[in-house]
Protein backbone atom coordinates (compact mmCIF):
# COMPACT_ATOMS: atom_id res chain seq x y z
CA UNK A 1 0.00 0.00 0.00
CA UNK A 2 1.02 3.45 -1.10
CA UNK A 3 -0.34 6.35 0.79
CA UNK A 4 1.27 10.17 -0.62
CA UNK A 5 -0.34 12.51 1.69
CA UNK A 6 1.56 15.21 -1.30
CA UNK A 7 -1.17 13.82 -3.49
CA UNK A 8 -4.29 15.66 -2.13
CA UNK A 9 -7.60 16.66 -3.95
CA UNK A 10 -9.62 18.37 -1.64
CA UNK A 11 -10.43 16.30 1.10
CA UNK A 12 -9.48 12.98 -0.60
CA UNK A 13 -6.07 11.14 -1.43
CA UNK A 14 -5.23 7.81 -3.89
CA UNK A 15 -4.39 5.31 -1.94
CA UNK A 16 -2.51 2.61 -4.65
CA UNK A 17 -2.52 -1.33 -3.35
CA UNK A 18 -1.99 -4.38 -4.45
CA UNK A 19 -4.67 -7.04 -4.17
CA UNK A 20 -2.21 -10.48 -4.81
CA UNK A 21 1.49 -9.08 -5.48
CA UNK A 22 0.12 -9.45 -9.22
CA UNK A 23 -2.58 -6.90 -10.14
CA UNK A 24 -2.71 -3.46 -8.49
CA UNK A 25 -5.50 -0.98 -7.81
CA UNK A 26 -6.27 2.55 -5.98
CA UNK A 27 -9.03 3.55 -3.50
CA UNK A 28 -9.82 7.12 -1.96
CA UNK A 29 -9.26 7.90 1.27
CA UNK A 30 -11.37 10.26 2.72
CA UNK A 31 -9.52 13.12 5.37
CA UNK A 32 -13.33 11.97 7.19
CA UNK A 33 -13.63 10.33 10.59
CA UNK A 34 -14.36 6.37 10.16
CA UNK A 35 -16.23 3.96 12.96
CA UNK A 36 -13.93 5.12 15.54
CA UNK A 37 -11.35 8.34 16.33
CA UNK A 38 -8.47 6.53 14.64
CA UNK A 39 -10.03 6.02 11.18
CA UNK A 40 -11.26 7.48 7.93
CA UNK A 41 -13.54 6.48 5.30
CA UNK A 42 -12.58 5.45 2.10
CA UNK A 43 -14.36 4.69 -1.52
CA UNK A 44 -13.28 1.07 -1.07
CA UNK A 45 -16.01 -1.53 -1.50
CA UNK A 46 -16.41 -4.90 -1.82
CA UNK A 47 -17.51 -5.55 -5.35
CA UNK A 48 -20.11 -7.94 -4.87
CA UNK A 49 -22.40 -5.43 -4.17
CA UNK A 50 -22.54 -6.50 -0.50
CA UNK A 51 -23.06 -3.26 1.34
CA UNK A 52 -19.18 -4.30 2.81
CA UNK A 53 -17.02 -1.58 3.10
CA UNK A 54 -13.05 -0.57 4.40
CA UNK A 55 -11.81 1.98 6.42
CA UNK A 56 -8.23 2.92 7.08
CA UNK A 57 -6.99 3.33 10.67
CA UNK A 58 -3.76 3.12 12.67
CA UNK A 59 -2.33 2.20 16.27
CA UNK A 60 0.39 3.11 18.10
CA UNK A 61 2.64 0.39 19.82
CA UNK A 62 5.86 1.11 21.32
CA UNK A 63 6.30 4.60 19.68
CA UNK A 64 5.27 3.06 16.32
CA UNK A 65 2.54 3.78 14.27
CA UNK A 66 0.95 0.45 12.63
CA UNK A 67 -1.56 1.24 9.49
CA UNK A 68 -4.88 -1.30 9.62
CA UNK A 69 -7.17 -1.56 6.21
CA UNK A 70 -10.65 -2.19 8.40
CA UNK A 71 -13.14 -4.53 6.84
CA UNK A 72 -16.66 -4.15 7.86
CA UNK A 73 -20.20 -5.39 6.56
CA UNK A 74 -23.52 -3.63 5.51
CA UNK A 75 -24.13 -2.85 9.40
CA UNK A 76 -20.78 -2.11 10.27
CA UNK A 77 -19.47 -4.85 12.34
CA UNK A 78 -15.45 -5.91 11.76
CA UNK A 79 -15.66 -8.56 9.35
CA UNK A 80 -11.54 -8.54 9.12
CA UNK A 81 -8.16 -6.39 8.97
CA UNK A 82 -4.96 -6.18 7.58
CA UNK A 83 -1.42 -4.90 9.08
CA UNK A 84 1.08 -2.65 7.70
CA UNK A 85 4.03 -2.06 8.94
CA UNK A 86 5.91 1.44 7.11
CA UNK A 87 8.67 0.66 5.05
CA UNK A 88 11.30 3.02 6.17
CA UNK A 89 15.54 3.55 6.06
CA UNK A 90 17.67 5.04 3.58
CA UNK A 91 17.01 5.24 -0.11
CA UNK A 92 19.83 5.33 -2.22
CA UNK A 93 19.87 7.01 -5.36
CA UNK A 94 20.29 3.51 -7.54
CA UNK A 95 18.20 1.14 -5.03
CA UNK A 96 15.09 0.36 -5.35
CA UNK A 97 13.27 0.58 -1.65
CA UNK A 98 9.70 -0.16 -2.97
CA UNK A 99 7.43 -1.58 -0.04
CA UNK A 100 7.40 -5.17 -0.63
CA UNK A 101 10.80 -5.38 -2.42
CA UNK A 102 12.14 -3.61 0.33
CA UNK A 103 10.62 -6.03 3.22
CA UNK A 104 11.76 -9.20 1.15
CA UNK A 105 14.96 -7.55 0.64
CA UNK A 106 16.13 -6.89 4.40
CA UNK A 107 14.39 -10.24 5.53
CA UNK A 108 15.26 -12.38 2.80
CA UNK A 109 18.99 -11.49 1.53
CA UNK A 110 20.20 -8.26 3.52
CA UNK A 111 23.60 -8.45 4.96
CA UNK A 112 27.05 -9.43 4.38
CA UNK A 113 28.51 -12.70 3.04
CA UNK A 114 31.07 -15.26 2.53
CA UNK A 115 30.63 -16.25 -0.92
CA UNK A 116 31.88 -19.53 -2.38
CA UNK A 117 31.34 -20.19 -6.13
CA UNK A 118 31.10 -23.26 -8.19
CA UNK A 119 34.75 -23.53 -8.43
CA UNK A 120 35.73 -22.83 -4.95
CA UNK A 121 36.61 -19.51 -4.89
CA UNK A 122 35.84 -17.41 -2.14
CA UNK A 123 34.97 -13.87 -1.56
CA UNK A 124 33.37 -11.30 0.08
CA UNK A 125 29.67 -9.91 -0.47
CA UNK A 126 27.09 -7.46 0.52
CA UNK A 127 23.41 -7.12 -0.35
CA UNK A 128 21.62 -3.80 0.70
CA UNK A 129 17.69 -3.27 1.80
CA UNK A 130 17.13 -1.36 -0.91
CA UNK A 131 18.68 -3.99 -3.81
CA UNK A 132 22.07 -3.41 -4.26
CA UNK A 133 24.94 -5.67 -4.26
CA UNK A 134 28.58 -5.98 -4.79
CA UNK A 135 30.86 -8.80 -4.68
CA UNK A 136 28.89 -11.23 -6.87
CA UNK A 137 30.89 -10.83 -10.18
CA UNK A 138 30.09 -7.77 -11.29
CA UNK A 139 26.97 -7.62 -10.51
CA UNK A 140 25.77 -4.23 -8.92
CA UNK A 141 21.92 -4.94 -8.10
CA UNK A 142 19.13 -7.69 -7.30
CA UNK A 143 16.02 -7.82 -7.59
CA UNK A 144 13.48 -10.70 -5.36
CA UNK A 145 10.38 -12.36 -7.00
CA UNK A 146 7.17 -12.02 -5.18
CA UNK A 147 4.61 -12.31 -7.67
CA UNK A 148 3.42 -15.93 -7.83
CA UNK A 149 0.83 -15.40 -10.86
CA UNK A 150 3.09 -15.37 -13.40
CA UNK A 151 3.58 -17.92 -16.90
CA UNK A 152 5.40 -20.08 -15.24
CA UNK A 153 4.12 -22.91 -12.55
CA UNK A 154 6.33 -23.44 -9.65
CA UNK A 155 6.75 -23.61 -5.81
CA UNK A 156 10.51 -22.22 -6.07
CA UNK A 157 11.98 -19.30 -5.02
CA UNK A 158 13.61 -17.03 -7.77
CA UNK A 159 15.99 -13.66 -8.01
CA UNK A 160 17.73 -11.80 -10.73
CA UNK A 161 20.97 -10.05 -10.41
CA UNK A 162 21.09 -6.80 -12.87
CA UNK A 163 16.94 -7.34 -13.99
CA UNK A 164 16.49 -5.23 -17.53
CA UNK A 165 20.35 -5.51 -18.20
CA UNK A 166 22.54 -7.51 -20.74
CA UNK A 167 23.66 -8.56 -17.25
CA UNK A 168 20.84 -10.53 -15.96
CA UNK A 169 21.04 -13.58 -14.73
CA UNK A 170 18.22 -15.76 -12.70
CA UNK A 171 18.79 -17.75 -9.91
CA UNK A 172 17.06 -20.37 -7.55
CA UNK A 173 17.23 -19.24 -3.67
CA UNK A 174 17.23 -22.27 -0.84
CA UNK A 175 17.73 -20.65 2.53
CA UNK A 176 18.74 -22.72 5.52
CA UNK A 177 20.16 -20.71 8.67
CA UNK A 178 23.10 -18.76 8.32
CA UNK A 179 23.24 -20.41 4.74
CA UNK A 180 21.94 -19.01 1.23
CA UNK A 181 22.78 -21.10 -1.86
CA UNK A 182 21.94 -19.71 -5.58
CA UNK A 183 21.22 -22.83 -8.36
CA UNK A 184 20.78 -21.33 -11.94
CA UNK A 185 17.39 -21.10 -12.88
CA UNK A 186 16.08 -22.90 -15.73
CA UNK A 187 13.00 -23.30 -17.84
CA UNK A 188 11.38 -26.63 -19.18
CA UNK A 189 11.13 -27.01 -23.04
CA UNK A 190 7.69 -25.22 -23.24
CA UNK A 191 8.68 -22.02 -20.45
CA UNK A 192 5.90 -23.66 -18.46
CA UNK A 193 8.04 -24.50 -15.32
CA UNK A 194 10.73 -23.18 -13.58
CA UNK A 195 13.57 -26.02 -13.38
CA UNK A 196 16.41 -25.70 -10.18
CA UNK A 197 19.63 -26.30 -12.02
CA UNK A 198 23.12 -27.08 -10.63
CA UNK A 199 24.75 -24.89 -7.46
CA UNK A 200 26.64 -21.41 -8.30
CA UNK A 201 26.85 -20.03 -5.26
CA UNK A 202 27.35 -21.10 -1.49
CA UNK A 203 26.46 -18.13 0.92
CA UNK A 204 27.22 -17.85 4.57
CA UNK A 205 25.73 -15.21 6.14
CA UNK A 206 28.39 -13.01 8.52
Amino acid sequence: MDIDPEIVSGDSAIVSASLNNHEGYTFYLMYRQGQDDRSLVTAHTDPDNSGNFYELGYTTENGENTVTLNHYDKDKKLLDKRTFTKVTGPQSDNGEPYSLTYMANKILFSGSYSVTDEHGKTTEATFSDDGLVSGIGDHTTYYVFTDFIGDEETNLDEMLFDEHTKNQKGYIFEISGDTTRLYRAMENDDRTQLIRGELKYTMVKK
